[in-house]
């Protein structure tokens, strides 16, 4: 008995010998930082489950699908956590936000009901979840210097955002026609976009989805939700959902007294992190081709045939020249109103040389075999060359596509386009730039 006793001590104590030196080493060498990285900053967001967009998000009649309305009081850190991407602080910069009746995320309950004033600036932002992260985590912390760039009191001005997740054209000009119907007294309408027409749009025409419809991976898998109750859906919603709390799970045991300041430990949770998300990215894939063979929703929306539906060539020009039209559209309404209009061609990693990506950003933010990646590549050339057509006819067109080239930290947070905060500050300083040689003029 003696002798097994001193034998399990001594594998003890070999064991936490062992431990400690991969723990030296990987403080040491600083090693697997990206992976310690996503464990230090998962660590802010609540234990809390979140619900996916089934839970979250809403039909809409014109848009496709909204943000579930939120206004009788301010959204909680667990429910912007589901809304947006991970490793963004939500508890720090989204704390008393709504979903207004509108289905926009925004510090004011209600557009139509804020008490705008003759003088006050109205700049309204649309486009896609990048367009939404960058107005949402700029409102409250970098808004005091655009009103001072503006020369204009801090009061006066109201940035209003129209943004949403998977919102590519026409939604952003459908979007507007109601804000103004609805009375918006708009100054600026800022349209930021690109990569939702040209990656979703590219692959729902592929798969012979008509583009102008809203993005099909989003709103078909939602209305199949709704409308089915095929099992295999259930099956495949129920896994993304597991796949979206774990890791909340995971970093659980980050904050055990005993393992909250091991390295090492954050290294092995924020790798099953990171192939926890690469996981939920198949997952969706493998929903939105079930929906596309079986789901019921497919029976119960509009099909429009169309030439260009299955030609890759063809289907990214049509998306270009309606991405053009879009804009033209928005162009044309905002001078009817008396406001200007600004069109933004957002960044991506995906664009050929347009940013040198970080080791970290080519382990979290960078898959060879992600489904848009060629339709990005290809794409974003058509959208730079139609957009003459914007410049010819006057209107304020921006191309940002190389606006993280000289910065070689890491920017993007996940596999598909939005930028960490870092990257958002970077985006605001050209933003304000725009909007300030405009407003000068």
């Amino acid at each position: 008995m003696k002798k097994f006793a001193f034998t399990l001590t001594v594998l003890i104590l070999s064991l936490a010998g062992s431990l400690l030196c991969c723990e030296i080493i990987v403080r040491v060498s600083n090693l697997f930082e990206s992976q310690r990285k996503v464990s230090r900053e998962q660590m802010v967001v609540p234990f809390t489950n979140v619900s996916g967009m089934f839970m979250n998000h809403q039909i809409h009649p014109f848009n496709g699908w909204s943000k579930r309305s939120q206004i009788d009081r301010p959204l909680e850190a667990w429910y912007l956590s589901a809304i947006f991407p991970d490793r963004f602080d939500t508890t720090k910069y989204f704390d008393e936000f709504y979903i207004n009746p509108l289905g926009y995320l925004s510090p004011q309950p209600d557009f139509r009901n804020n008490p705008f004033k003759k003088d006050d600036v109205v700049i309204g932002v649309f486009g896609g979840s990048v367009a939404e992260l960058f107005v949402n985590s700029v409102v409250r912390t970098l808004k005091p210097e655009l009103a001072k760039k503006l020369s204009i009191p801090l009061d006066r001005l109201k940035i209003l955002n129209f943004s949403s997740s998977a919102y590519k054209q026409p939604q952003q000009v459908i979007g507007l026609v109601q804000a103004i119907l609805l009375g918006v007294p708009f100054n600026y309408i800022i349209n930021i976009d690109g990569f939702n027409e040209i990656g979703l749009g590219g692959k729902d025409c592929v798969d012979r989805f008509h583009p102008m419809f809203p993005s099909r991976k989003h709103y078909y898998p939602m209305l199949d939700h709704i409308t089915s109750f095929s099992e295999e859906n259930r099956e495949l919603t129920n896994q993304m959902q597991v796949e979206k709390n774990r890791p909340s799970a995971l970093v659980k045991w980050v904050h055990l007294p005993v393992l909250k300041n091991l390295e090492l430990v954050k290294s092995i949770i924020g790798a099953l992190i990171i192939q926890s998300k690469k996981k939920l990215v198949l997952l969706e894939q493998k929903l939105q081709e079930q929906a596309k063979s079986q789901g019921l929703g497919e029976t119960l929306v509009l099909d429009l045939p169309d030439p260009i539906l299955g030609n890759k060539d063809l289907c990214l020009k049509s998306i270009a020249q309606m991405w053009v039209d879009s804009s033209k559209m928005m162009a044309s309404l905002a001078n009817q109103i008396g406001a200007r209009y600004i069109h933004i061609l957002q960044p991506n990693q995906y664009v050929l040389n347009s940013k040198p990506l970080s080791q970290e950003e080519l382990k979290i933010a960078y898959l060879e075999t992600f489904e848009w990646k060629p339709f990005v590549q290809e794409g974003y050339l058509i959208l730079q060359k139609f957009s003459s057509q914007l410049s010819e006819e006057g209107i304020h067109y921006y191309d940002f596509t190389e606006l993280f080239k000289s910065y070689p930290e890491t920017i993007y947070m996940d596999l598909c386009c939005h930028f960490n905060l870092k990257g958002n500050k970077i985006f605001f300083k050209r933003f304000s730039d725009v909007i300030q040689s405009i407003h000068q003029s």
